[in-house]
């Protein structure tokens, strides 16, 4: 049974299943896996502030501010790249 994200690929693109290489290395794939990096790097980062702040040490608390903005950033700019290569990739998964 393919993992959940190469059966949706496999299904709302029309690639075939079974197809070891493309079913995994794919722009739809790809992007699901840089966005869930993402994601966990930006939780790490609140996470991380929020440990720091109730220890009390706010020179730290501040970096780990910084470092969640700018991974929240970076979050936002991969899923909105994400529409496009969803659009270009999976038609069905943009469309509906």
């Amino acid at each position: 049974m393919p993992w959940p994200g190469c059966r949706l690929r496999t299904r709302s693109s029309g690639a075939r299943p079974g197809d070891v290489l493309t079913s995994w290395l794919n722009p739809t794939s790809l992007l699901g896996g840089v966005l869930a990096v993402v994601t966990c790097a930006h939780l790490a980062a609140v996470y991380l502030c929020a440990d720091a702040h109730r220890e009390g040490r706010e020179e730290l608390a501040a970096a780990f501010t910084r470092d969640a903005v700018i991974s929240g950033l970076a979050a936002g700019v991969v899923a909105l790249a994400g529409i496009a290569v969803l659009h270009a990739d999976a038609p069905t998964c943009s469309t509906g």
